[in-house]
């Protein structure tokens, strides 16, 4: 689980190396990170699939809760209570 801020998202569409139609999000985030100084940015994409799938689907701006699947996916967020980091 990571705590991550969402600074943008974006609707992604591609095809796949096996001619498959791939459709989805693609979020943009900050978190805090031990070996760097300041914040570390990433993005992670999910299937819009997937996507219908979350009880809670991230805004810009969102403080989160990031879990991922024993893969490293992301498969749940939930909103942060605390301080931000």
């Amino acid at each position: 689980m990571d705590i991550i801020t969402i600074i943008g998202y974006k609707d992604t569409n591609f095809t796949a190396q096996d001619g498959k139609k791939i459709s989805g999000t693609t979020f943009f985030f900050t978190m805090k990170e031990d070996r760097t100084v300041g914040l570390m940015t990433g993005k992670m994409f999910m299937t819009s699939e997937k996507v219908q799938r979350l009880n809670y689907v991230p805004r810009q701006g969102d403080v989160l809760k990031c879990y991922y699947d024993r893969y490293g996916k992301p498969v749940e967020f939930v909103p942060y209570e605390g301080d931000e980091f």
